[in-house]
């Protein structure tokens, strides 16, 4: 069976300044499953994920979005996954994702898609959550949309 670790740092949230949170999920293998780190870009909330987006690594996922929600409210217009390093991600993946966007939009904040290359892009086309999420091809981007959309 295989073990996980979660190592986290604190984010917290005074007037315009912002520190983040990273939260990494350690498997029983050669390394790190996945690494999420949680940045501010303009007024949006940048989660980039790293690495695989899974069954297993789902709650670290949906973890660093529910501490995003918390900590970082009402600041941020929105918060863009960066998913540009995401090497996999299967129907779970996009269960943690789509959960967020739910989560999100409960408090008014968007969330938006960033950086998704093919392999994610085919996952998303074939459930139709490429209509659902709005999905750019950089952070900056994303951020841009944002801040006209805000």
């Amino acid at each position: 069976m295989t073990q996980y670790t979660r190592v986290r740092s604190s984010c917290s949230c005074q007037g315009s300044a912002w520190e983040g949170v990273v939260i990494v999920g350690l498997g029983g293998g050669p390394g790190e499953l996945l690494r999420v780190t949680v940045r501010r870009d303009r007024s949006a909330v940048v989660v980039a994920l790293k690495g695989e987006l899974d069954l297993h690594t789902q709650p670290l996922a949906e973890d660093a979005f529910a501490q995003v929600l918390t900590e970082t409210a009402p600041h941020p217009s929105g918060v863009i996954a960066d998913l540009s390093e995401l090497t996999f991600c299967d129907s779970t993946g996009l269960s943690a994702l789509i959960s967020a966007r739910h989560r999100l939009a409960a408090d008014g904040r968007p969330l938006v898609l960033a950086g998704v290359h093919d392999r994610v892009t085919q996952v998303l086309s074939l459930t139709g959550l490429d209509r659902v999420f709005g999905c750019y091809a950089t952070v900056a981007e994303a951020a841009s949309a944002l801040d006209q959309d805000g």
